[in-house]
């Protein structure tokens, strides 16, 4: 397991006054609580094949596949710090 201090990562800050996705975010930088939900219906047939296959935890190895997912996607890597929006090289999730 990774301690903390391995967490930290770089990000490069986001000049919002000509991005192209500015008006997203003076929609969610004044919520309290800026989150969002995704959902949707997807066929996985061959991914329980794979985890059966292989003798894998089937949430563990869900848990890896949607974090690579998450962090392929650059929409998915940006936040909300200091006033500012930034673009992190890379996110750890957190699922309960």
């Amino acid at each position: 397991m990774m301690s903390p201090s391995h967490w930290h990562n770089s990000y490069t800050v986001i000049d919002t006054s000509n991005w192209k996705r500015k008006l997203h975010c003076e929609i969610f930088r004044n919520a309290l609580q800026p989150h969002y939900n995704v959902c949707l219906e997807l066929d996985i047939s061959n991914f329980i094949r794979k985890v059966k296959e292989n003798k894998w935890s089937f949430s563990l190895a869900f848990i890896h596949t949607i974090t690579k997912c998450a962090n392929e996607m650059e929409e998915f890597r940006y936040r909300f710090s200091n006033d500012e929006v930034v673009l992190y090289e890379t996110i750890h999730t957190s699922f309960t």
